[in-house]
């Protein structure tokens, strides 16, 4: 972690689930195609080579399911660890005069 790094935490976390979210939609959409796929071969289609194709289609779109689960579990760890790394790198405190400061003016508003 650099010195004098700025870490937009909220901004990092809302990024790492938006990824996660979209791979999820992305990952369930693979297997409604995988099964729209088995559905018609179990149910409308009997023809040997058409149901082949069909298998080969679920096939290479399925090793695309495990790519998406892993990036997105790779993009959330990382981000939870440069947060980490960032919260135990901060070493920063406020000084005691503005601390005081601060505190006199909150017991002023109540």
């Amino acid at each position: 972690m650099a010195e004098n790094v700025v870490c937009a935490e909220s901004e990092l976390s809302k990024a790492a689930n938006t990824i996660a979210t979209y791979a999820e939609f992305l990952t369930t959409s693979i297997e409604s195609y995988i099964k729209i796929l088995s559905d018609i071969q179990g149910n409308a289609i009997s023809d040997d080579l058409i149901c082949a194709r069909l298998t080969d289609l679920a096939a290479s779109v399925s090793p695309y399911r495990k790519e998406l689960t892993d990036q997105s579990a790779a993009i959330s760890s990382y981000v939870k660890k440069y947060i980490s790394d960032a919260e135990n790198a901060d070493d920063f405190t406020f000084p005691e005069s503005i601390t005081s400061t601060i505190a006199s003016m909150v017991a002023e508003l109540l």
